[in-house]
Parts: C-alpha cells; sequence; structure tokens
C-alpha cells in the first residue's frame, strides 16, 4: 500500500507527517494463560465460555480449627506422617509444600490456579500432585492433591475426596 501512497490503518493518503484521523488503542490482555483481546467498536465480537471451577478452602480449615463440619485425624502419607483434616465444605483435596517436600511428590506445575480461602482472599495454589496413595486409620486411598500453604494442618480432604477416594 505504500507504493500506492496510502496508509494501511486509515486507507489515507500517505506522507511523512500523517496523521491518522481515526486513533485506535488495540490491547491484548492476558489472563490465567488465555489471551482476551479488548475488540474495536467496529470488530465483530466472539463470546468464549470456559468452564472453570470455583476452588475453595474454609477459613477454618486454613487455621486448623475443629469445626461441627471438619473432623481432624492422624494419616500416613507414605511414610510421613501428618495431621489430617476431612472438610465438607472445601471443594478439593489439599497438601502443604511440607508433605510434598518430605516425601517427594510430584508436583505438576503446569497446572496452578486460584483458591479462595474463607477469609474472601485468593492465593495461588503451587500445583497438583496426582494419584497419591495414602491411609487413614489402616485404610489406604489414592486420590489427587491441590498444594497450598495450609496453616496448622498437612491435609484438607474435601468433598470432592469423599465422593472419589478409591480403597487400594
Amino acid at each position: 500500500m505504500r507504493r500506492d501512497n496510502i496508509f494501511f490503518k486509515c486507507k489515507g493518503p500517505y506522507s511523512k507527517t500523517h496523521i491518522c484521523p481515526k486513533k485506535e488503542l488495540h490491547i491484548l490482555t492476558v489472563i490465567n494463560r488465555y489471551d482476551v483481546e479488548i475488540l474495536d467498536e467496529g470488530d465483530a465480537a466472539v463470546d468464549v465460555t470456559m468452564n472453570t471451577d470455583q476452588v475453595e478452602l474454609s477459613l477454618n480449615v486454613f487455621l486448623g480449627i475443629d469445626t461441627p463440619t471438619t473432623t481432624k485425624l492422624m494419616g500416613v502419607f507414605g511414610n510421613v506422617g501428618a495431621v489430617v483434616m476431612i472438610d465438607s465444605g472445601a471443594t478439593h483435596n489439599f497438601v502443604s509444600p511440607r508433605v510434598v517436600e518430605a516425601k517427594k511428590l510430584q508436583l505438576a506445575t503446569d497446572m496452578r490456579f486460584q483458591v479462595l480461602l474463607g477469609t474472601g482472599v485468593t492465593v495461588e495454589a503451587l500445583g497438583v500432585c496426582r494419584g497419591i496413595t495414602f491411609s487413614l486409620q489402616d485404610n489406604f486411598f489414592q486420590s489427587d492433591f491441590v498444594s497450598l500453604e495450609l496453616g496448622n494442618v498437612d491435609v484438607v480432604l474435601g468433598c470432592s475426596g469423599c465422593a472419589v477416594w478409591e480403597s487400594v
């Protein structure tokens, strides 16, 4: 287009001092590894809906406080003893980084996401440990765990864990 003395953006006549009459601002934003483009008024919008689960952990569990909806007991992850809290209000299973390091668990960091705490604060999980075998009161189970600093407990078994525990 330059050889035809026409500007590419506005199709106006080319000159060194040319100022486009229609100024545009193009923004590309990256949120949680997904590109979101801000479109111009004339551009057609594309509606992309993503199915994302909200991951939540109650304040009482985060602080390690017993409530009527929680139960604390001792569990074993490999040869590592751990304080386990069963919480019907937690959406997922969580494990502290201390247990991940002590047992040398494989931590998949490619799937990092936000966890909403009971305080209303959102924190980033460190990753996911898949297929972890553990025992509670001489019963063995296997489940996936989200690694997150938990405060006064080592492991939280949420309601998703209650539904999908597999005896080993």
